[in-house]
C-alpha cells in the first residue's frame, strides 16, 4: 500500500496505490498473521490509532480479537469509521464506551450527535480480562 505522510510527521494515513507526492510505499500484513507467525499465546490490550483505517486493521485482526476478547482502544478518525467500527466490534459481541466513560447511547449514529460514536472509545468483551 501506500503510505503518505502529506509532509507532516504526525498525520501519515495507508491508502490504495498513491501517487502523491511525500508517499512511500510499504508493505502490510494483519495483525491474525503477526500472532500466527509469533506464535502469540496471550493478548490484552490492543490500541489502535491509525488514521482512518481502524475498521481494515480490526477486520485483520478478526481471529485474534475472537480468540483472546482483549480490551480494545480505538481512536476514531471519520464517520464512516465511527460506524464501521462500531457495527464490526459489537458484532463480535464487544461493548463500547468513550474513553472518558462517557455512554454512547446511540451506537448507529455519529458525530456531529454527541450521543453516537465518535473519539476514542474502548471496548470489552464479556470473555476478556476486564
Amino acid at each position: 500500500m501506500s503510505f503518505c505522510t502529506n509532509g507532516l510527521s504526525t498525520t501519515g494515513h495507508l491508502i490504495e496505490n498513491s501517487n502523491e507526492t511525500g508517499s512511500i510505499q510499504v508493505t502490510v500484513t494483519t495483525l491474525d498473521q503477526i500472532v500466527k507467525n509469533l506464535g502469540v499465546e496471550k493478548i490484552n490490550l490492543i490500541k489502535v490509532d491509525i488514521e482512518g483505517n481502524e475498521h481494515n486493521a480490526l477486520v485483520g485482526s478478526k481471529d485474534t480479537l475472537s480468540t483472546f476478547h482483549p480490551i480494545l482502544i480505538i481512536e476514531l478518525h471519520t464517520p464512516e469509521q465511527d460506524l464501521l467500527v462500531s457495527k464490526f466490534v459489537r458484532d463480535l459481541g464487544y461493548s463500547i464506551k468513550r474513553i472518558d466513560e462517557s455512554k454512547i447511547e446511540n451506537p448507529n449514529e455519529t458525530w456531529p450527535n454527541p450521543n453516537g460514536v465518535w473519539g476514542t472509545i474502548i471496548c470489552h468483551h464479556p470473555k476478556g480480562n476486564n
